[in-house]
């Protein structure tokens, strides 16, 4: 089982390092975060969307989540006796032009905060203790230290080391080959390709057909 170490070791020599310092590591390991944390806002090397549900508290529009950063809820929905009722997903901004927001029903629209917890506010009030269902990008974990067991898929291993190894060049002044530069980019690739494909939008679960609403302006 591979631990950071040894993505930071392997970048490491691609740059002619065989014998790693401490301090080495240490500034490898800040910056294999540092591309983790790039990596983690582009969707297609997020690989996957996450599920999470929680039951809403009736008058209470606002709500605090605080496991791991989101860059985006994809999808979400309100559960009420066995029926599924989606929910349109809108920035902020729509959220501020609502003029009268104490009023109390289901709610239709979800606004997401980004900030370091991360808060979830609706259109209403809700008017029942619904349940909420909604997907989510996260961020790609960062690596707490050295020893911190790699938990990526297993393809994401050799794409952090090249990867890693290029963005390692220039502070060890080394001029890399060009099959680096190659494997960097190919191996870049064929995680954007295997995610394209399995990083599908959430749908909603089939109980949804039927139970939504309908809509006089746009006839859907």
């Amino acid at each position: 089982m591979s631990i950071a170490q040894d993505i930071v070791d392997a970048a490491l020599r691609k740059l002619g390092v065989s014998i790693p310092k401490p301090l080495d590591r240490a500034n490898a390991l800040i910056s294999l975060n540092s591309l983790l944390s790039s990596w983690g806002a582009k969707r297609l090397l997020v690989y996957e969307v996450s599920r999470e549900t929680f039951a809403l508290t009736i008058g209470k529009a606002n709500y605090s989540i605080s496991t791991g950063r989101r860059i985006k809820i994809v999808s979400a929905y309100l559960r009420d006796a066995g029926f599924d009722y989606p929910l349109e997903i809108k920035v902020l901004k729509d959220y501020n032009e609502i003029s009268d927001k104490a009023i109390s029903s289901m709610p239709t629209e979800l606004y997401y905060v980004q900030n370091p917890i991360g808060n979830i506010i609706f259109n209403y009030r809700p008017d029942k203790a619904y349940t909420l269902f909604f997907d989510s990008w996260k961020t790609l974990t960062t690596f707490a230290a050295l020893n911190t067991v790699v938990t990526l898929p297993p393809e994401y291993e050799r794409a952090l080391i090249f990867n890693l190894a290029v963005e390692l060049a220039s502070e060890y002044d080394q001029a890399l080959g060009p099959e680096v530069y190659g494997i960097a980019a190919e191996s870049k690739d064929i995680l954007e390709g295997a995610n394209s494909q399995s990083l599908q939008e959430s749908k909603f679960d089939s109980v949804i057909i039927g139970a939504g609403r309908y809509n006089i302006y746009t006839d859907n």
